[in-house]
């Protein structure tokens, strides 16, 4: 483990921008459940875990812009991420942040578009109908951006156009086909959700959100993205070879997290 790369991570409770709200401190609990929880994350001042979990880490700080890092991913098996992205912009889909209560039937039939992913079954969890998420949305819904720019769960979902497409009786005139749940803790986010259409996987449509975001989160230009310095996404050697063969695409590394045990004792 002593020569595997390894990154300080920082919830920032209660520190710079957070407001201190309820959402904060969910955050912080959702971080020692999930990642201390199952072993992706351990107290640096402790010894060390012989059977901690390598997250696949992108250090955001290791690239001076978003040209850079593409620069970098073009180098990956002959570019075929960034052309994949390419196609399906010329195919008319676009990203942006998106309520998800207002594309609920959406996002169900992306969950529902594959049975088996990663040679597995998909999970209870995603196999939820529109009525086990609420119903679908009654009246128009507008995005809205956090409360906190510290602490936040943000849906970013990749589009198209479509004359008279509803949800429910709501008409949207867009189609969500992919989308990514974009969660930030500090200095640090991780996706939390990430699933695409299975009918439209091969218009490069998951390559195209990733990079859409990472184009966000490295011009820095909104406080939501400012002061980021690592985006994660689960155990680098955990899903299918085609899941691990994605995360190298797009410039993912094995990679070992730690945490103070000053910012753990927060409260």
């Amino acid at each position: 483990m002593k020569n595997q790369p390894l990154v300080l991570i920082k919830p920032n409770l209660n520190e710079g921008l957070c407001v201190n709200d309820t959402i904060c401190l969910w955050h912080q609990e959702e971080m020692q459940k999930k990642l201390i929880g199952k072993k992706y994350l351990r107290i640096k001042e402790e010894p060390e875990l012989p059977d901690q979990i390598q997250t696949a880490v992108i250090d955001l700080e290791s690239y001076k812009n978003f040209e850079d890092y593409i620069a970098e991913a073009k180098k990956i098996h002959k570019g075929n991420s960034f052309r994949k992205s390419h196609k399906s912009k010329r195919e008319g889909f676009y990203s942006k942040p998106f309520n998800p209560r207002l594309f609920i039937p959406d996002i169900v039939e992306i969950n529902h578009s594959k049975e088996v992913r990663c040679g597995r079954k998909m999970s209870e969890p995603y196999r939820r109908t529109v009525q086990d998420f609420g119903g679908p949305p009654q009246k128009r819904l507008n995005f809205q951006w956090p409360e906190c720019p510290l602490h936040f769960d943000l849906w970013w979902g990749i589009f198209m156009k479509k004359n008279g497409h509803c949800q429910g009786v709501v008409e949207t005139g867009e189609k969500l086909f992919a989308y990514i749940r974009l969660r930030r803790n500090g200095n640090y986010a991780l996706y939390g959700q990430i699933l695409g259409h299975g009918e439209y996987l091969n218009k490069g449509i998951m390559y195209a959100l990733h990079f859409n975001i990472l184009e966000w989160l490295l011009k820095k230009e909104s406080g939501y993205a400012k002061g980021l310095s690592y985006l994660c996404y689960a155990g680098y050697n955990q899903g299918g070879e085609g899941l691990i063969r994605w995360k190298k695409r797009t410039l993912f590394r094995p990679t070992y997290l730690v945490i103070s045990e000053k910012d753990m004792m927060q409260k």
